[in-house]
């Protein structure tokens, strides 16, 4: 037996080799004693990425080493890698293995993904029973995904229990958690409602990149009242949930893309986010990709095809009746893709398809039976829906006597329903309605309360007609400041005829300080838009310098374009003054004034 003092020297060799190893060698010394942490350790460092293919096997010789000795994350790293196919040979019975010790040996994140394969059948048998114990053993661990998982294993569980979990892992920013727990507390689901902690968590899990909260927060931004900053971030929002395939941003992006809401409106990108959400089974996607098919408003590549080839292929593949093949085709194939995206739209609860289908129905276009019968009842199912435009088609209808027997009273009926909806075209027919006492009895004053609502939605034409009654004093009291405040509000819109009496009332000078100036500007605009007395009163403007620099030639070819009986007297006085050059140069003018109007227009 070695005496001890030879021990004693041996120990103080091995102290001082000890001592002067780096810590490389005394980590690599630990693995090969059995540190099953320092074995991990190596592995992780020979398996770095762009690791030689020798380090690449002695790194799986040392995590296999250590996931033997019972290390948990060693293990865990195997049943990744055999999934996955890094670094070594896809084998999923492999992986399964390693991921069931590793979820034994308490590792949360591997019991979670065991959970979540039993809930779901991914790989195993589904066993719910086996997914929740997996699921609350990582709950219980404090691994927030998985608190989330059980909470949502069982929505109709423990309402306080699941609320539990939900908080857990919320307050770890886990975001599904965040989400779950903000539509509950804003909802009321299992716990009081607290809408400024439901914004709150909301807003959160949007930040933290859920896709659906993103969704939700961009819908809850663009709302009626929503500001230009409000919508200006709804967009963003929507955009971000758009992205990561949520189908409802994308169906509220592509609704704000459609309208010009809170972005540049792009029909083009509207149809591109709409079929994205359509191919996901979203009803709202589905009804209004088929409705832009139907109104023609989707030009597929085949289309813009054929039409590259007419341009390169000269006048005569342009001919029209070559262009309108082309059209005719086009509208076929939208046809059928209204048909199709409508009926889907329509068996997924999305009532306004109904109306879609009932038009193609009605004339037998798309591939669709020409039934009127079921035209019309699909139509009424639309509008019993709440679809605005039916109800507003029924109306009409049933004035016109159009495929129904004709009923001013039924047309009534659906007329106040849109109007009570809030509908302004609705609003305004049925304060006519009133004034004319067709189809309801004589009452001034439903027919100004109807026109008025109508007025200050905004509706052009009703601000108009408003705006007549208080002129003429007809069911209001007469009165010009009030007439030229709601022409006024019609003609920014755009409204020919109110532009025309806006120019009037600054000539006379009713409701308003006289001003010539602005009454041409005004006359122009209207006059820009074909309204005739407008075009006359501009010409007369410009004959005589009234408010604008005077201008025969330019007169004479406004004058020229006006339907008015008075702009032919006033256009033959100018002739009459005219030497034979100016005659022609005026001929010449009201071509291109034409033209121009011409482009305007497209």
């Amino acid at each position: 037996m070695p005496t001890r003092a030879a021990c004693a020297a041996t120990l103080l060799l091995v102290a001082q080799a000890i001592a002067g190893c780096g810590e490389d060698t005394m980590a690599s010394l630990r693995a090969r004693l059995g540190d099953s942490d320092a074995q991990r350790a190596l592995a992780e460092r020979l398996l770095a990425p762009g690791a030689p293919p020798a380090d690449v096997a002695e790194g799986l010789d040392w995590l296999t080493r250590a996931a033997e000795g019972g290390s948990a994350p060693a293990q865990a790293r195997l049943a990744r890698m055999y999934a996955s196919g890094e670094l070594v040979e896809k084998d999923a019975a492999r992986a399964q293995q390693w991921l069931q010790r590793a979820a034994e040996s308490g590792d949360a994140e591997s019991q979670t993904t065991l959970g979540r394969q039993l809930r779901d059948g991914q790989g195993v048998v589904a066993n719910p029973a086996e997914a929740e114990r997996w699921l609350r053993a990582a709950a219980e661990q404090g691994f927030a995904p998985a608190q989330a998982d059980l909470a949502l294993l069982t929505p109709d569980g423990d309402a306080a229990q699941n609320a539990q979990w939900l908080e857990a892992a919320a307050e770890r920013g886990e975001p599904r958690a965040e989400y779950e727990l903000s539509l509950r507390l804003r909802d009321g689901r299992g716990m009081a409602q607290d809408a400024a902690r439901a914004s709150e968590l909301l807003r959160r899990s949007a930040e933290h990149g859920h896709a659906a909260a993103q969704g939700v927060l961009g819908e809850a931004l663009a709302g009626d009242d929503a500001s230009p900053e409000q919508l200006a971030e709804a967009v963003a929002w929507l955009r971000k949930g758009a992205e990561q395939g949520d189908a409802r941003a994308q169906a509220n992006l592509a609704q704000l893309l459609e309208t010009g809401r809170g972005v540049l409106q792009n029909g083009e990108e509207a149809v591109r986010w709409y079929r994205a959400a359509a191919e996901q089974g979203f009803p709202l996607a589905q009804g209004r990709l088929g409705a832009l098919y139907a109104e023609g408003k989707v030009a597929d590549a085949h289309f813009q095809q054929s039409l590259a080839v007419m341009q390169v292929g000269g006048d005569d593949l342009r001919d029209t009746h070559s262009l309108e093949k082309v059209h005719a085709a086009q509208r076929e194939r939208n046809d059928r893709e209204a048909l199709k995206w409508s009926r889907l739209a329509a068996e997924n609860g999305y009532a306004p398809a109904n109306a879609v289908i009932a038009i193609l129905m009605d004339s037998g276009r798309g591939g669709a039976v020409a039934d009127p019968e079921e035209a019309l009842r699909l139509q009424k199912l639309a509008a019993e829906a709440g679809h605005v435009p039916s109800q507003l088609e029924l109306a009409g209808r049933y004035a016109e006597g159009r495929g129904v027997p004709r009923d001013e009273k039924e047309a009534v009926r659906w007329l106040r329903i849109a109007a009570q909806a809030g509908d302004p075209i609705a609003q305004t027919e049925l304060a006519a309605r009133y004034a004319s006492g067709r189809g309801v009895d004589f009452s001034a004053e439903q027919a100004v309360t109807w026109i008025r609502q109508a007025a200050e939605q905004g509706y052009p034409q009703a601000q108009y007609i408003f705006a007549n009654m208080y002129m003429k004093g007809v069911a209001l009291p007469q009165n010009d400041s009030a007439a030229f405040h709601w022409y006024g509000k019609s003609a920014e819109q755009g409204f020919a005829p109110a532009q025309a009496l806006m120019a009037i009332f600054y000539i006379d000078g009713r409701g308003v300080e006289k001003d010539l100036n602005a009454a041409a500007r005004w006359l122009r605009k209207a006059a820009e838009q074909g309204e005739p007395v407008a075009q006359a009163r501009y010409g007369l403007a410009l004959a005589l310098g009234e408010g604008v620099k005077r201008d025969p030639i330019e007169a004479w070819a406004w004058l020229s374009l006006s339907t008015d009986e008075r702009s032919v007297q006033w256009r033959d006085k100018l002739t009459q003054a005219f030497t034979p050059k100016q005659r022609v140069r005026a001929e010449a003018r009201l071509v291109e004034l034409r033209k121009e109007l011409e482009k305007s227009k497209s």
